[in-house]
């Protein structure tokens, strides 16, 4: 368990009293362990349901229990799963049918499971993968994978649908991947603000221009030649996310981006270049030969959540699963307590900021700082109030309770930290009867 101090102050007293929250990186033993077929991606729904792709779909509810009315039969694996602004589920895969009806590795499902039938995606090879799904805000839908054509037309690892599934003429990504379904993928696509297309994989050209593992494409789907482009990362790029800022965050096996050394985890600038100030230390290492980060997510506050197979990040035990600080260091106040050796395919995080982990270990969720709340240090004081180890700048929102056990808390005020550690104190207490305090993180 992991204390955040709470501590009751009057003109006459004051006692410290542990706010007692499950340490940060613990099993959850309240979310139910539902066995699911494989796992391969996961997906929160608006209402907190969660999709979980293996062979086949599952819908389970937030507490991990299986939602009987959800009724979906894929015939084969379901590797990407997207929800839509209107609840709609996209699937990508590679599957044949769906509910009985021909889908050819891409389908889109209402939320009940149904297939939705005004969907119709063109033929794509039998022995291709779609691995990454990506709704635009103006309906039209990237997919990225192993195929070489989709309803016939050339398109080699990256298509864009219409809102009813035909290819979208518009988007043309000339020769596309050198090889694929041979020696070429594209694993990850991700849209950035500006509507340009971050795609990555395992390749070492994008229509002829010479690209390793990482490209950004213009909406149109031509390469943007202003995106830094080689020598880029030297193995494969599993999971990308973009940052509010811009900056550009990288997954995969690789040792180096650009040349300098980057155990699998780097962030890049919005052009390209490598963000020397992101500083993850020794990387990502010792996992028996595998050495991969396979997902990262991103948290409101900024931190990362990074999953794969590995043991140690900057030499510190972590068994498949770790969060860093915006800076790239890794935060020690989350421990996991994954078996060793464990590895998290994929996760994906719930709106009370827990963590969803699809991995070695079956499903399981994971503890962690609620939505609002960061890991300030309280320290107790002979005054009125508390004092705090936080991020000079940072938003905190100060609030009491005259009585702990009811967990009763009234805001007091909020507070734009000035120094740290910083002294608070509660003028309004003088007189007053005891007060409990507690500091928390405003994003």
């Amino acid at each position: 368990m992991i204390n955040i101090y709470v501590f009751c102050a009057s003109i006459l007293a004051c006692l410290s009293v542990p706010y007692v929250l499950a340490q940060p990186g613990s099993i959850d033993t309240n979310f139910i362990t539902t066995a699911v077929s494989a796992g391969n991606s996961l997906a929160i729904q608006t209402d907190g349901k969660i999709l979980v792709g293996g062979t086949g779909i599952t819908k389970l509810s937030s507490d991990g229990s299986r939602d009987t009315n959800f009724q979906a039969s894929v015939s084969g694996e379901v590797w990407s799963i997207a929800v839509q602004g209107d609840s709609k589920i996209l699937i990508g895969g590679r599957f044949t049918t769906v509910n009985g009806a021909t889908r050819s590795s891409v389908a889109r499902l209402n939320s009940n499971g149904s297939l939705d039938e005004s969907f119709v995606p063109g033929a794509i090879p039998s022995s291709a993968f779609v691995f990454s799904v990506v709704p635009q805000p103006d309906g039209m839908i990237l997919i990225g994978g192993e195929f070489s054509t989709v309803d016939g037309i050339s398109r080699r690892g990256i298509a864009r649908l219409t809102g009813r599934g035909t290819v979208d003429a518009f988007f043309n990504p000339g020769t596309g991947l050198p090889n694929p379904q041979i020696t070429d993928s594209i694993r990850c696509v991700a849209l950035q603000t500006d509507g340009k297309i971050l795609v990555g994989g395992f390749f070492t050209a994008f229509n002829d221009v010479p690209q390793n593992n990482l490209a950004r494409l213009n909406a149109d789907g031509s390469v943007d030649t202003n995106f830094v482009k080689v020598p880029g990362p030297n193995g494969f790029v599993f999971a990308t996310a973009i940052q509010p800022d811009g900056a550009i965050l990288l997954a995969g096996n690789f040792t180096s981006v650009n040349n300098k050394p980057n155990n699998r985890i780097a962030r890049l600038l919005p052009n390209g270049q490598l963000d020397a100030n992101f500083a993850v230390g020794e990387g990502v290492t010792e996992m028996l030969g595998v050495n991969m980060v396979s997902s990262v997510k991103l948290q409101p506050n900024g931190d990362i959540i990074i999953g794969g197979g590995f043991e140690k990040v900057d030499g510190v035990r972590r068994n498949g699963i770790a969060k860093l600080h915006s800076n790239g260091s890794l935060d020690t106040d989350f421990v996991p307590t994954t078996p060793n050796r464990s590895q998290a395919y994929v996760l994906t995080l719930q709106s009370d900021n827990k963590i969803i982990v699809l991995g070695s270990e079956g499903l399981l969720r994971l503890n962690n700082f609620p939505a609002g709340i960061g890991p300030a240090t309280l320290g107790l004081s002979t005054y009125a109030g508390l004092k705090i180890d936080g991020s000079v700048g940072g938003r905190y929102r100060i609030e009491y309770s005259t009585f702990l056990e009811t967990n009763a808390w009234l805001f007091l005020t909020n507070l734009v930290l000035p120094d740290s550690p910083f002294l608070f104190i509660d003028v309004q207490s003088v007189g007053r009867q005891q007060r409990f305090y507690r500091a928390l993180a405003n994003p």
